[in-house]
């Protein structure tokens, strides 16, 4: 007999799914318990072969010849039925099987404009200030869980909601963390922040991809991440990834070429690869300090990924005339006005659908398909390449290959 169970439920691996099982699993005595976000399966090591038994024996049910191991267990308001094996596997032998899709970062990389502070505040610092923090309102969209200072910052188009005040800066920039935040900003010529967030994510929660707003926001960006550590993916146009490992308590200060032509984001998974070393992402915090530009005028020397400067259309598309309604029968036009209804309707159905879910979608799907992959690397920078009902691997290279967006999804 073992003392490590393997277990298969249908959940999504986040911090309240792990506190119903843990909950349930209180009573068989002490285990460490891993899930998998976006996985169908879960792994317990239990200190002792005895308490292994024990869950076995009070989960096991037998109907017509087939024998399981299963337990309807409580999360939240939902029942879900939960299955248990024995497993010779350790945790190690299990995680080896997802070291193909989990990159192995590096806390040391090397982008222009990205500066480092490790350490940048005491753990007893990071404590107060986070007991603050946690006495604040909270607001949630969707799965999404954060605080807005100034005003409010709009995830979606990584730029502000012009028309939505937030909560006053005053409750923040009176603080020793602040206060340090803008001794380094003052080495970057900037003297005040006026956009805050503070953002919460559980254990295995990603990070959509952001490139902040070239017009909305001026040259430096500061994030500090706390309570745990996490692996930032950094991704440029050319198609180039660096994968970095931000341990607790680090300050990043993100200015010119990281700041306007780098996008980072996070994957969702529990668990991160650094330097060989499996390391278990905790529940953290991420600050992030923004400054709005004034004029709304972005200078930058990266004109194909500055909001402010790219209006004109691709060269590619220059030369492509559009044919004009008063060319079109009548017969046409009655066709375009039933087509304008339809768009209405797919607007309310389909697209707010799919904004909803676009957070978590592209934090889940980051890895193209191998063959796709090797296709779209054969072909020459500038080729179109099309598919019908479009879907996340192509576009992750037509971004690359075009340098902006040519379809409708965010």
């Amino acid at each position: 007999m073992v003392s490590s169970i393997f277990l298969s439920l249908r959940l999504k691996g986040n911090d309240d799914d792990e506190a119903g099982l843990m909950q349930f699993l209180q009573p068989f005595g002490k285990s460490n318990l891993t899930l998998f976000p976006g996985q169908p399966y879960g792994f317990i090591e239990f200190e002792n072969i005895e308490s292994a038994e024990q869950l076995v024996n009070k989960t096991k049910k037998s109907a017509e010849d087939v024998v399981a191991n299963s337990c309807e267990i409580e999360f939240g308001q939902k029942i879900r039925n939960v299955f248990f094996f024995y497993t010779k596997l350790k945790f190690e032998e299990l995680h080896k099987e997802n070291e193909n899709i989990t990159p192995n970062a590096s806390r040391n990389i090397d982008i222009p404009g990205l500066t480092v502070y490790p350490e940048f505040i005491t753990q007893e610092q990071e404590k107060s200030f986070l007991s603050g923090v946690e006495k604040q309102k909270w607001s949630f969209e969707d799965e999404h869980k954060f605080q807005s200072y100034g005003i409010e910052y709009n995830f979606q188009t990584s730029s502000i909601h012009k028309d939505r005040p937030a909560r006053s800066l005053e409750d923040l920039n009176s603080t020793e963390l602040y206060s340090k935040v803008i001794e380094i900003a003052k080495n970057y010529n900037l003297d005040h922040f006026d956009q805050i967030t503070i953002e919460e994510f559980y254990a295995g929660q990603g990070v959509s991809p952001r490139l902040e707003s070239h017009n909305s926001f001026e040259s430096v960006i500061a994030i500090l991440c706390l309570s745990s550590g996490v692996v930032f993916t950094w991704k440029n146009d050319k198609g180039f990834q660096k994968h970095h490992y931000i341990p607790p308590r680090t300050l990043l200060i993100i200015a010119d070429e990281a700041r306007y032509a780098w996008t980072y984001y996070v994957t969702a998974r529990k668990i991160d690869k650094v330097e060989g070393q499996t390391v278990h992402r905790k529940k953290r915090i991420a600050i992030t300090f923004r400054k709005l530009r004034k004029d709304n005028l972005c200078k930058c020397v990266w004109p194909h990924l500055c909001d402010s400067q790219y209006q004109k259309p691709l060269p590619a598309f220059e030369n492509v005339k559009l044919e004009q309604d008063s060319n079109l029968s009548n017969t046409h036009q009655e066709e375009n006005k039933g087509e304008a209804k339809l768009t209405d309707w797919e607007k309310k159905y389909v697209y707010n659908t799919y904004e909803k879910i676009a957070p978590h979608f592209s934090t889940t799907r980051y890895r193209p398909w191998p063959k796709v992959e090797s296709f779209l690397n054969s072909l020459p920078v500038g080729t179109l390449v099309g598919d019908i009902g479009i879907n996340f691997v192509l576009l992750l290279y037509i971004f690359r290959m075009w340098k902006r967006k040519i379809s409708r999804g965010e």
